[in-house]
């Protein structure tokens, strides 16, 4: 009876999704320390902020509900900014590493039907000769906005689309 009890481990889980969790912990503590690079640091209130700014941007640029979205940049506080703009304008978010090669890039691209990836300035003029639309961070709207931008998506949605290594064949997604 006393094992049955000390196993007792069930928790209760409420199914909100990642940005939804980040936007509720800006508004309880938004001058905590939400992210840490370097010698940067960016609060939660920060963070919401941009994320809500770039968000915007990506819905007046057509990224909707399980929208692709490719994101080609290096390890960078742009990089969670683009993930949950991404997935507060309702998009789905494709992980590109700049390092693949062409070829590898290219299939992802045309596999996951992303309609646009965030990017970098170097990244983007690399991208920019293969069709694809881009959106260079540097283009990124540089003031946070605390309006809210949500597209009604819930855990049932699709998040996100990794490809396996490809050593098969083709990499899947």
């Amino acid at each position: 009876a006393q094992l049955g009890r000390w196993n007792e481990t069930a928790v209760g889980f409420e199914a909100t999704c990642v940005q939804e969790r980040i936007a509720k912990q800006a508004r309880m503590t938004p001058e905590a320390v939400a992210l840490v690079f370097g010698d940067e640091r960016i609060s939660y209130g920060e963070l919401e902020g941009r994320a809500n700014a770039l968000a915007a941007a990506l819905r007046a640029r057509g990224v909707g509900a399980e929208v692709a979205v490719g994101v080609c940049v290096n390890r960078s506080p742009e990089l969670l900014v683009s993930l949950l703009g991404i997935w507060k304008a309702g998009g789905v978010y494709v992980p590109l590493d700049p390092q693949y090669p062409d070829e590898r890039l290219r299939y992802m691209l045309e596999d996951s039907a992303a309609v646009l990836v965030l990017t970098d300035e170097a990244q983007s003029r690399r991208l920019s000769d293969w069709g694809v639309q881009t959106y260079a961070t540097q283009q990124w709207p540089l003031a946070p906005t605390h309006a809210t931008v949500s597209a009604g998506t819930t855990a049932d949605n699709l998040a996100y689309i990794i490809y396996t290594s490809g050593s098969t064949g083709r990499p899947k997604g």
